[in-house]
């Protein structure tokens, strides 16, 4: 059992696991890999941004990363927007050639490899980086107005995928906003004195909540540049989401939620799914329009 785990420590750079208890009894309900449910998590965070702000005829999508996040990230993009071409960049050109390769028959999309960021944006639409890299990869000089940026990678203090004068000439938009500031790429901007808190545009609920001004935000937004921030539900102490997910997967798991492809329902006498008018909130504290 000790290799095991030693061997599974080698392999995964994060790991850990979601336990459902219930409220009252405290008898678990369910316990869930939470590895996994970032992965989707963060992917599905990101085509929600893209949905409401990106080009909605976006049809070329450059990835810089090549790990897990990188296919989950073109795998959720491609459910709401019409990307037909993938350009793949990563450190080394012969592997990026292979997942480049396993991407395109797994997700069957047309996924090319690319030596250099700079060559692999010239037309693109989309730019999602999901990197662990602490050093800046894109500058200002690769992009062009109109492209959506949605960088992943940057999610503790030091991590860094984009060049701080790049990130402060975007529109950004954040999950958290105190917590992208401190351990999002919006940290390096802030702290060369580029761009202050006050200038982030908003909070993505906020713009997806807003009408009127959320429109004419959205507008401004698709004639520049847009950097939406990762969504790092962790840090801060910000649990309220794997929280609420857990509990959705642990009462469908347990028959208390009805899904299309299940025959299970949810009987009058079953407890409170969570959400609005449940002990469970979708978020502790309402989405901020800042700007």
């Amino acid at each position: 059992t000790l290799v095991i785990y030693w061997k599974i420590q080698l392999c995964l750079k994060i790991g850990g696991v979601i336990y459902l208890a219930d409220a009252q009894t405290g008898c678990p309900l369910a316990v869930l890999d939470s590895v996994e449910i970032s992965r989707v998590r963060t992917g599905a965070a990101t085509a929600v941004a893209a949905q409401h702000l990106a080009r909605p005829d976006s049809r070329i999508m450059t990835v810089v990363g090549t790990g897990t996040q990188a296919r989950t990230q073109i795998e959720a993009l491609s459910h709401v927007l019409p990307i037909e071409r993938v350009r793949l960049v990563g450190r080394d050109l012969s592997r990026t050639t292979e997942r480049a390769k396993a991407f395109e028959a797994s997700l069957h999309l047309n996924v090319e490899p690319c030596a250099s960021v700079s060559d692999a944006l010239k037309g693109s639409d989309i730019l999602v980086t999901c990197t662990p890299a602490r050093g800046p990869m894109v500058s200002l000089d690769d992009i062009h107005p109109g492209l959506f940026i949605a960088a992943v990678g940057a999610d503790s203090p030091g991590k860094q995928e984009l060049d701080a004068a790049l990130t402060a000439h975007c529109t950004a938009v954040a999950d958290v906003h105190h917590q992208c500031i401190h351990v999002g790429e919006l940290q390096h901007p802030i702290a060369a004195g580029l761009m202050t808190a006050e200038q982030v545009h908003a909070e993505l609920g906020a713009v997806l909540a807003e009408s009127g001004p959320a429109a004419m935000a959205q507008q401004a937004i698709y004639e520049q540049m847009v950097f939406p921030t990762r969504f790092v539900w962790a840090h801060g102490g910000k649990q309220v989401q794997p929280t609420r997910i857990a509990t959705f997967v642990g009462f469908l798991h347990a028959g208390f939620i009805h899904h299309p492809r299940s025959a299970q329902f949810v009987a009058p006498s079953d407890p409170p799914l969570p959400g609005p008018g449940s002990d469970i909130p979708l978020s502790p504290d309402p989405p901020r329009r800042l700007a």
